[in-house]
């Protein structure tokens, strides 16, 4: 199932802003003749998730009052909307059911029983008063305006919240018009407020932002510093992840900084912003998410403190986190205080241990921000020398063998373990189609019991057997369907090869858990951190696919088993290409893009490489005598700034002299693009 949207009139998500909409849902399409005889159909499309959007003749149509539900089982998903035609005038109304339509003018019609979709944050809502005029810009925190105002408290912004170390109180009113937000925010130091201008850096400052949102297509985030510098952004779909700062409102603030403390007042216009979210007027629900930034200081991290808190997470542009807002008619004494978040109670150590022990001055001069960081580094460098040491002794190919052995069993213990049997492939063609001077095959088979792999086979036209295999590993940034990877395909096909592109865990029709925007890194981590829970990694399952892939290869008649070839793509591919070589012998050549780099590099998912001494260099050594290509994306590995400046090592000499061990220097070779990527950012 692919949802994301909530609310009234999303913006159905998209791959790219020119492809097709992606997101499942039920369209009815309403055909009828108006009462001057005219023609006319009004659609409306309900996602899993209850989202709904009415459109006439390609425009959205804001003006219709839609009930709606959505139910999401094991099986499938099913959706039901009712709508009256216009507010309090029920006398057509029509309700649908999967599609099934009945119309009625009587207004005795029975709706069905429609309860309202609860998704995302779920707590009672915030309520913000009514005033018949607003304190002035400049009134203070204890200006008799403000206090009829109850205040609440912004809780940290973390799994299990605690009270911020730096208070920060709210207050909030309405008039209809404008939403008046009054902050006062604790602060013994001296603020942090580097940025200047309007939409400016001030998200790295110390800041009180304001989040608003009245779907899940579209939220503004409104941002001031303490100086008064001004954020206002506009993030829309799809892709709402990207706010763009030209939407620029008339929003007043007025800020002060004071002994101990600074205050920050925002004037947000509603109109306006209920239009930059789509609304055609006021709106008196919202969504909100109220944060505090407190920059890091000497010897002092960051703190976030948010209303509602997001569990530790500093991106707040997923309007479904945020709280539901209403704006009362009533005056704010008349109102319940915001209800005062209760941290979860904390337990055993945690419960014990204090978060300072050292008095300001001494976290300043010892740098305690980084003391970890620092003292983890000195780590690294100390395992990297010993591991230099060991590889100044190498000899022979036997003192080679030994080396490489002792590191290749802590790198396999990293992977995990593999199925200890491997269940039959069940390979199936489920389309052919043909090319100019070739043949391609979609073609899935079975890698695990239950989980199946994806691909598209390239063949000769005429083929020749026995043929030679190439199996290509795309990157992290698109599944097989990639241009450049199709133009690979026809191209060797017809140079008489097979090729072979396989789809990694979580892309393409293999997606499990992400899917949007192009780039399924959200898919690859949310799957690593999955397989983590369970003592395994992803680049295991990656490198398990590859060798069923392989099985695959074996099982068809036409194929050279004595040269399959294995290309891991820039970006991601060269890593599983790496590691599925090492465990791999049958794989006869591999070109795995940017990964065997000299210098200290670690691969994202296996954990002990730097402990444990197996860096990608040595897990691509470890195939020799096997034929191996050094590729890299940009300029020769170590000139692009490497981690470890002292510490890099040339990679390519090291590999010589490891398959020169077995005479088969020739089986080594390497290739490079020009220009750097710290030189091609500077010129942009």
């Amino acid at each position: 199932m692919l949802a994301r949207s909530i609310g009234a009139n999303p913006v159905w998500e998209r791959d790219a802003l020119e492809s097709p909409e992606l997101e499942d849902r039920i369209r009815w399409e309403l055909a009828f003749r108006d009462a001057r005889g005219a023609g006319r159909m009004i659609a409306i499309e309900v996602n899993p998730w209850a989202a709904w959007r009415v459109e006439e003749a390609g425009r959205v149509r804001d003006d219709f009052l839609v009930r709606r539900t959505a139910e999401v089982t094991a099986s499938g998903w099913s959706a039901a909307v009712a709508r009256s035609r216009r507010a309090l005038a029920p006398e057509l109304r029509w309700a649908a059911d999967l599609g099934t339509v009945e119309l009625n003018r009587t207004g005795d019609m029975r709706l069905p029983e429609l309860a309202e979709p609860r998704l995302g944050n779920t707590e009672p809502p915030l309520e913000v008063g009514r005033l018949a005029r607003l304190p002035p810009p400049a009134a203070g925190w204890e200006d008799p305006a403000w206090r009829s105002v109850p205040a609440f408290e912004l809780p940290r912004n973390e799994p299990y919240p605690r009270p911020p170390r730096y208070r920060t109180e709210a207050r909030w009113a309405h008039d209809g018009r404008t939403l008046a937000v009054f902050a006062r925010l604790e602060e013994p130091e001296p603020v942090v407020a580097r940025a200047g201008g309007r939409d400016s850096a001030v998200a790295a400052d110390d800041h009180l932002a304001v989040y608003l949102a009245t779907s899940g297509s579209k939220f503004l985030q409104i941002a001031v510093g303490p100086a008064g510098t001004l954020l206002d952004a506009l993030g829309a779909g799809p892709r709402i992840s990207r706010p763009q700062s030209s939407f620029h409102a008339a929003i007043e603030r007025h800020t002060e900084i004071l002994y101990g403390r600074w205050t920050a007042r925002i004037d947000i216009p509603l109109k306006e912003c209920a239009a930059a979210l789509g609304e055609t007027g006021v709106p008196r629900q919202w969504r909100v998410l109220l944060a505090r930034h407190r920059a890091a200081r000497p010897g002092e991290a960051a703190e976030w403190s948010t209303l509602p808190p997001v569990g530790g997470a500093t991106s707040f542009y997923g309007p479904a986190r945020y709280r539901a807002l209403v704006l009362r008619e009533e005056g704010p004494a008349q109102l319940a205080p915001a209800p005062a978040h209760r941290p979860k109670s904390r337990t055993g150590l945690a419960a014990e241990l204090a978060s300072r022990v050292w008095p300001p001055l001494y976290r300043r001069s010892h740098s305690v921000r980084t003391m970890v960081q620092d003292y983890l580094r000195k780590m690294v460098e100390q395992a990297v020398l010993a591991e230099r040491r060991a590889w100044e002794q190498i000899a022979s190919r036997e003192d080679w063998e030994r080396f490489r052995d002792e590191r290749v069993r802590a790198f396999r213990a990293s992977v995990g373990a593999f199925p200890p049997e491997r269940p039959p492939l069940e390979a199936r063609v489920t389309a052919r189609h043909t090319g100019d001077g070739y043949r391609l095959e979609n073609v899935v088979w079975q890698s695990r019991p239950g989980f199946w792999m994806t691909a598209n086979l390239y063949l000769p036209a005429a083929p020749r057997p026995p043929l030679p295999a190439i199996l290509i590993l795309h990157s992290q940034h698109f599944p097989k369907t990639q241009g450049e990877l199709h133009d690979m395909g026809a191209l060797w096909a017809r140079t008489g090869c097979a090729v072979l592109i396989i789809e990694r865990p979580g892309y393409g029709e293999r997606t499990e858990t992400h899917p949007w925007f192009r780039y399924a890194y959200g898919s690859r981590f949310n799957f690593t951190k999955q397989l983590f829970l369970a003592g395994e990694s992803y680049s295991g399952w990656a490198a398990w696919d590859v060798i069923r892939s392989v099985d695959f290869l074996y099982e068809r008649p036409e194929i050279d088993r004595s040269r399959v070839i294995l290309l891991g793509a820039v970006a991601g591919g060269g890593e599983i290409a790496g590691v599925a070589a090492a465990l791999d012998p049958r794989i006869t050549a591999v070109a795995p893009f940017n990964y065997d780099q000299g210098h200290v590099r670690v691969h994202g998912d296996l954990p002990g490489q730097i402990a444990g001494q197996f860096s990608p260099w040595l897990i691509a050594a470890s195939t020799a005598p096997r034929k191996f290509v050094r590729a890299f994306e940009f300029g020769w590995e170590g000139a692009e700034e490497p981690d470890y400046p002292r510490l890099w090592v040339d990679g390519m000499a090291r590999s010589e002299k490891v398959w020169g061990f077995y005479g088969a220097r020739d089986n080594l070779a390497s290739s490079q693009g020009y220009g750097l990527i710290r030189l091609s950012v500077e010129r942009v």
